[in-house]
């Protein structure tokens, strides 16, 4: 048990003070595994017997379906809000650099 916690502790702090092509590439070997047990369920669960199979309905779909689309609205929201922020940001900071901003705007007139 010492060995195996050693053996994780090394492991951790190599890939802390690896550099970022190697962070890079056990990133990418977490996404293969990630990709290959996602498929080894799959084709055990065509391969199985139907009884061990999970059982996923229409109904299931729909409702997971109707999920997806409120998450895409509130992501298409969360970008709208993130791309006006930044066209703010942009428009704004050459001014503050300036100190243009903050002495000819009221404070009704600044943007937040």
């Amino acid at each position: 048990m010492l060995i195996i916690k050693w053996y994780v502790f090394l492991q951790t702090s190599v890939v802390k003070s690896s550099k970022p092509s190697s962070q890079i590439y056990l990133r990418k070997l977490k996404y293969q595994y990630l990709e290959q047990n996602a498929k080894d369920k799959y084709v055990k669960s065509i391969v199985s017997d139907i009884d061990d199979a999970p059982i996923v309905t229409a109904e299931q779909n729909k409702e997971l379906a109707l999920v997806n689309e409120e998450k895409k609205e509130r992501l298409k929201l969360a970008k709208e809000r993130l791309a006006e922020v930044q066209n703010n940001i942009r428009l704004l900071a050459p001014m503050v650099e300036q100190g243009v901003l903050c002495m000819s705007m009221t404070p009704r007139d600044r943007v937040y």
